[in-house]
């Protein structure tokens, strides 16, 4: 009880603004900013994974136009290398110019010759070291290269097929090449003859570019820069460095093979994402700032006038409440006194016996509860008492046409009820249910406690009630009021006592009845036993 007494004594320690603003505090504003900063690195995170799937696809994309380009190249060289006749014309030796020419005619004219060296984004040229060979078109004699740093790579490498890359003036123009190079020699025929695959930089550049990626892209030979989507990555330009720091903070890595070739496609990052959401984020994010700092003003503003009205409320419901609580009291004590001395009076005139001497000591137990009003309730085992001294009282009026049995268990003995609540009950089954009935009639009166609740209940075999007086008395019960009261005429001892439950109880209390007519009455009364430590007596 002592640290229950601490904790309702907080309150007062501080002033209602700042307790207001406490609350206002940690109930608000906290909360509202860690649901803000939770949801802001949701969005966050969310847009980071977004980033990185798409670097992911376009670092796949880049992968697809670069393989495809591949495959129709390696195709197109492929046909080149096993096509009997473009080798047999290259490894033949001409006597003039005019041999030259005819066999030189028949290969063009050759269906093979438009399905590879003349297949649309590649261009195919062959240099062969036969004598005859006139250097044009697309063959050349193999002493035209035979000082070009590219030939000279080739021929070092010890490869039969190499990818290259080349910035070189070719007639009159430099610019960037990409190529196959494969020496001819499926057939063995002595000759040595070069085949050169030119693939369309341009085009395969236009592909890069023209996608509209949303993120720098670097295609990497080694060092080189082989294509890019930037301003550096000039058809006409030479090839650049790859800065270093591109490698370190690039967002996707993917690498790719052409041929004896591997290439690395680094796609950048579209930035700092949690900056640029912040950027992008930065009217609504201040706009709620405003929002929280102005309604936490206005709330502030209002809290302080709502708790003010607030004890104005409650001072008046708890005065409001006292005077009920008088009214009630000044209503019962009558109540019981007329009962009693009415018995009292009865066993007189029908018996004139000397017994009287114990129905008063039976009514001054009674009596005693009614005019002791410095508390309001009492422990279910003198509630009992009094219930057994006004059965027994009644027993002097009704003789042996009243039985009854009381039962209580011993758990519930110390809880604390409204005064007078049970034995009004029992005094309305009492006198109601005997009412004009000749034969015996029993009073049950149980206390128990079942499923948390606290239960009473008083049952009689009397005469019973009819179904729509008993659905019109629940009711009345469940709902009962002041004002219910005061324009009620009859039946007020049983609805005072419901209603001083329903307040004792903070209105957690429920009323069932069932009745017969001709067969008795069960009335139910069932208390929310959860409320507390205030129900038990200390």
């Amino acid at each position: 009880m002592k640290k229950r007494r601490f904790f309702k004594g907080i309150p007062h320690i501080f002033k209602e603004t700042r307790k207001i603003l406490l609350l206002e505090l940690f109930c608000v504003v906290l909360p509202l900013f860690v649901t803000d900063g939770v949801i802001l690195s949701n969005i966050i995170n969310a847009e980071k994974k977004e980033d990185y799937r798409e670097v992911v696809n376009i670092s796949d994309s880049v992968k697809y136009i670069l393989s495809s380009a591949n495959e129709v190249a390696s195709l197109v060289m492929q046909e080149i290398y096993i096509n009997k006749q473009l080798n047999d014309f290259v490894s033949s030796r001409y006597v003039d110019p005019l041999d030259y020419y005819n066999n030189h005619l028949d290969i063009v004219r050759s269906p093979m010759f438009a399905l590879s060296i003349g297949a649309g984004r590649v261009q195919a040229t062959l240099f062969s070291d036969k004598e005859g060979i006139i250097s044009g078109g697309s063959f050349h004699q193999l002493d035209d290269i035979k000082d070009l740093e590219w030939y000279n790579t080739f021929l070092n490498s010890g490869k039969d097929t190499m990818l290259l890359t080349r910035y070189e003036k070719v007639n009159w123009q430099e610019r960037r090449y990409m190529f196959l190079v494969m020496k001819m020699n499926y057939y063995n025929r002595g000759s040595r003859t070069v085949c050169r695959l030119d693939f369309d930089y341009s085009n395969l550049k236009a592909n890069i570019t023209g996608a509209r990626y949303s993120s720098d892209v670097y295609v990497c030979n080694g060092d080189n820069i082989i294509f890019t989507n930037t301003s550096d990555g000039g058809v006409y330009d030479d090839y650049k460095k790859l800065p270093e720091e591109v490698k370190k903070n690039a967002a996707a890595h993917n690498t790719i093979n052409i041929n004896d070739a591997t290439w690395d496609i680094y796609v950048m990052s579209n930035g700092n994402i949690a900056v640029n959401t912040l950027k992008n984020s930065f009217p609504i994010i201040a706009l709620l700032f405003i929002l929280n700092v102005l309604v936490t003003y206005v709330m502030l503003n209002l809290f302080n006038r709502e708790y003010k009205e607030m004890i104005r409320r409650q001072d008046m419901s708890l005065a409001k409440q006292q005077a009920e609580l008088h009214a009630l009291h000044s209503q019962i004590n009558p109540h019981f006194l007329f009962n009693a001395l009415e018995s009292i009076r009865m066993h007189s005139v029908l018996k004139n016996e000397f017994e009287t001497a114990q129905m008063v000591e039976k009514l001054a137990v009674m009596q005693r509860q009614n005019i002791d009003w410095s508390q309001d309730t009492t422990p279910v085992s003198e509630e009992v008492k009094l219930v057994e001294a006004y059965l027994e009282l009644q027993k002097y009026r009704f003789g042996d046409r009243l039985k009854y049995e009381i039962e209580v268990d011993d758990f519930v003995r110390k809880m604390l009820i409204p005064k007078l609540s049970l034995v009004t009950f029992v005094e309305n089954a009492c006198v109601h249910g005997m009412e004009n009935k000749t034969t015996t009639c029993y009073i049950f009166v149980r206390v128990y406690e079942n499923s948390n609740n606290l239960i009473l209940e008083i049952e009689d075999t009397g005469n019973g009630i009819k179904e729509d007086d008993v659905k019109s008395i629940t009711e009345k019960m469940n709902n009962v009021s002041m004002k219910m009261i005061t324009e009620t005429e009859h039946g007020v001892g049983m609805l005072n006592a419901a209603l001083r439950l329903k307040i004792f109880t903070g209105g957690n209390v429920k009323f069932e009845l069932e009745s017969e007519e001709g067969s008795g009455t069960i009335c139910t009364i069932i208390i929310d036993n959860s409320r507390g430590d205030n129900q038990e007596e200390k």
